[in-house]
């Protein structure tokens, strides 16, 4: 699978905005895919992001960056892998290289989920699907840089980047989607609308005004 984003690399570093992991003492992966996917967008439209070749001794990571706060309350953010033919697993580290949450088929399939916030529509918001990720399973999350990583089956998503484990096993083509909504900025009226508003409520006035001087 071509993909002109896609660098290959024996020893490598993962860049962010800002922020660079050295990953110089890694040994595996032999090569890694690197996706610079920049700050996601907040009003619930899917990035979706084709995958390299995760398995067989490789990782893919997805570079990107969480602008806004993700809460309990309205927002929230969805990770999943997408129409994998193998078996994959993602794990998600933040701008230290710490890890924040790691899946293992928390979606259909052998395909991975990872849910941030309770409002979450993308996961299971009962909590009787036990074959889906729950909705906000994995915690609220803070703005910043993140990179995720994707590997097969048996790939073990240490506490740092720089000692991730990987399995050996195919993933194949697939996609990872990432879906952000921020429902505090959704619900903020723009500021024309604001402009409209207190021109109606200005018009009004004057209204009533007209009709206090012809003594209506």
């Amino acid at each position: 699978m071509t993909n002109n984003n896609i660098k290959t690399f024996t020893k490598f570093a993962v860049a962010t905005s800002g922020v660079v992991f050295g990953l110089a003492a890694l040994e595996v992966p032999a090569k890694a895919a690197v996706f610079n996917l920049g700050s996601l967008s907040n009003d619930g439209t899917s990035l979706v992001q084709a995958g390299a070749d995760a398995g067989n001794g490789n990782l893919d990571f997805f570079n990107f960056t969480l602008d806004d706060d993700i809460d309990n309350i309205n927002d929230w953010l969805n990770i999943t892998t997408f129409d994998a033919p193998g078996d994959p697993e993602i794990g998600l580290y933040d701008s230290n290289g710490l890890l924040v949450a790691f899946d293992d088929d928390g979606d259909i399939g052998f395909d991975s989920m990872l849910s941030f916030g309770d409002a979450d529509p993308l996961a299971d918001t009962t909590g009787t699907d036990g074959d889906i990720a729950d909705s906000g399973e994995d915690g609220t999350l803070l703005a910043g840089d993140y990179t995720l990583a994707v590997g097969h089956w048996q790939t073990v998503f240490t506490t740092n980047i720089n000692d991730i484990s990987v399995g050996n096993g195919f993933v194949g083509e697939y996609e990872v989607t990432i879906t952000n909504f921020n429902g505090d900025i959704q619900s903020t009226p723009e500021p024309t609308s604001i402009l409209g508003f207190l021109a109606m409520g200005a018009f009004g006035w004057l209204s009533g005004l007209k009709r206090k001087l012809k003594g209506e």
